[in-house]
């Protein structure tokens, strides 16, 4: 059987929560690779390639790489969906972004069963957090992509509360849907946990965290507005907020602007709110162990990531209830990739 994986979000070099996925899970799949299965992975230019201790470097017998550098805009559905119509591989495997809206299936042969995974639908859950083109392509590729079943597409989603969303919104047959929880990219961090509370925390001051883009739809502006109103609590005990600062980072969103614009008529939060953009996964482990705990207010949620990897590493997580519900059981990596490779063998 050959496999055609999309692996262009995953080799990005500023990687949020879907990219992030996308790298670890393909890392774990090359881990536990079927040595009987051959792997083709799509990228969209050779930045992966060059990254030295990417394991892109060293995969493999059976996996090879593809490099489609032309056209950069719409590479999905250029690129990518030409190449897959010219040479298509038996199973087609979508884990981070979305189906090419042709070149799935030839005149003479295609691809034969389709698998992709859906982080979330919270643009049809919340449209009002979405930028009004993102959230009417994203619409239309997730009608296009699962309601089309004579292409035999299979569904993953991180988690039951995604499954029955799909369910209910875009009336999804349950059978076609398996569940398969993400893993925390943070591991044995429980006694440097420990360890940094008899210091000095990884910023020099006490301090919350918050993981995920400035935007609307991960409430940023409301939980700066929580912090600064000293109305977060952990379980039923009042945080002191007064020997706190809040530490936020991620890439700006949609909304960022109207974060920057009520920080600018605060200038006593100015001092004690740190937005520090993008930074890079070892960075982040660090501030997560430091802090005290994770803020997580966010609107929507498919999974919820930045709550399992502040549970694995022991920091406590103040997140509203819908979210602090979700499937967070600790597990790596390479179980991730076992559960997927089962879904793809037997799709």
């Amino acid at each position: 059987m050959m496999l055609g994986i999309d692996a262009s979000r995953a080799v990005r070099t500023q990687r949020t929560g879907v990219e992030e996925y996308a790298y670890r899970l393909l890392e774990g799949m090359v881990a536990t690779s079927p040595i009987e299965i051959r792997v083709r992975l799509y990228l969209n230019d050779e930045l992966g390639i060059r990254n030295k201790e990417s394991w892109l470097s060293d995969l493999p017998s059976n996996w090879e790489i593809r490099v489609l550098p032309w056209p950069k805009r719409v590479w999905t559905h250029t690129a990518l969906a030409w190449e897959l119509w010219k040479n298509p591989p038996d199973v087609f495997f979508q884990p981070s972004h979305v189906l090419p809206v042709w070149g799935i299936k030839n005149k003479e042969s295609g691809i034969r069963k389709l698998v992709i995974t859906v982080h979330d639908v919270g643009f049809a859950r919340i449209p009002w957090a979405y930028p009004p083109f993102e959230r009417w392509y994203q619409d239309i590729m997730t009608k296009f992509e699962i309601r089309n079943s004579k292409w035999g597409v299979r569904v993953i989603v991180p988690s039951e509360f995604t499954k029955k969303e799909l369910i209910e919104l875009y009336s999804v047959a349950p059978d076609r849907i398996t569940v398969i929880p993400h893993a925390s990219s943070v591991t044995g961090s429980r006694i440097q946990k420990i360890e940094s509370r008899s210091g000095v925390d990884a910023c020099g001051f006490p301090y919350i965290l918050s993981i995920g883009r400035i935007e609307k739809k991960k409430n940023t502006l409301g939980m700066i507005q929580a912090f600064e109103g000293g109305k977060l609590e952990i379980g039923n005990k009042k945080l002191d907020i007064d020997a706190c600062h809040y530490v936020l980072i991620g890439s700006d969103g949609y909304g960022a602007d109207e974060v920057y614009a009520y920080l600018a008529t605060r200038p006593e939060l100015q001092s004690r709110v740190h937005l520090l953009g993008y930074v890079p996964e070892e960075r982040k482990r660090r501030l997560l162990v430091g802090a005290q705990a994770l803020v997580h207010l966010s609107h929507y949620e498919g999974f919820g990531l930045p709550i399992a990897e502040a549970r694995a590493a022991g920091v406590p997580v103040i997140a509203t209830r819908e979210w602090a519900d979700l499937e967070t059981a600790e597990r790596d990596w390479d179980a991730v990739a076992r559960d997927t490779w089962k879904v793809l063998q037997n799709t």
